[in-house]
């Protein structure tokens, strides 16, 4: 994984936030990582609009960690939103749970998640799948981010 390649995080929890921005450290991955704090604002992040237009202080995402338990737009939400659109559909989607249930997991799926992790019970569980999705996209080719919009003026 390139070490400028920015990772979302999309997460209402405070403490889950500050305990993952640990586990990073921990886990020594040097990614930035830019934070949303519900549904709607990882929709606006990724079309790069409002406070989010601009892409250097806000790139376009490596992958998305998207906590499915959010308001206003739930992660289901988001995952369907971003599967629905061409210039968002290939964004690898790493979704994080509190509730590990067999239709939780389904759903995602059926949703377009790449993977699905129960939120860890302790910091040494959390580091650990830092570390794992570390290893993981060192190995993994992307595709280059999808280019900005251009504005079109039409007479």
């Amino acid at each position: 994984m390139s070490a400028h390649a920015t990772i979302l995080l999309a997460d209402d929890d405070e403490d889950d936030v500050f305990l993952l921005d640990r586990a990073f450290k921990e886990a020594c991955v040097p990614n930035p990582r830019n934070r949303v704090a519900d549904g709607e604002q990882v929709l606006a992040y990724l079309e790069g609009a409002g406070k989010y237009g601009n892409r250097e202080k806000f790139p376009y995402p490596l992958f998305l960690l998207l906590d499915l338990q959010m308001p206003t737009m739930d992660g289901f939400e988001v995952l369907k939103w971003i599967r629905q659109h061409p210039r968002h559909k290939r964004l690898p989607v790493i979704a994080f749970t509190g509730h590990e249930s067999k239709p939780v997991l389904r759903q995602a799926y059926e949703f377009g998640a790449n993977s699905l992790h129960k939120k860890p019970s302790s910091f040494e569980e959390l580091v650990k799948l830092v570390e794992g999705l570390q290893a993981y996209w060192q190995v993994i080719r992307m595709p280059p981010a999808p280019p900005v919009a251009e504005l079109t003026i039409s007479n």
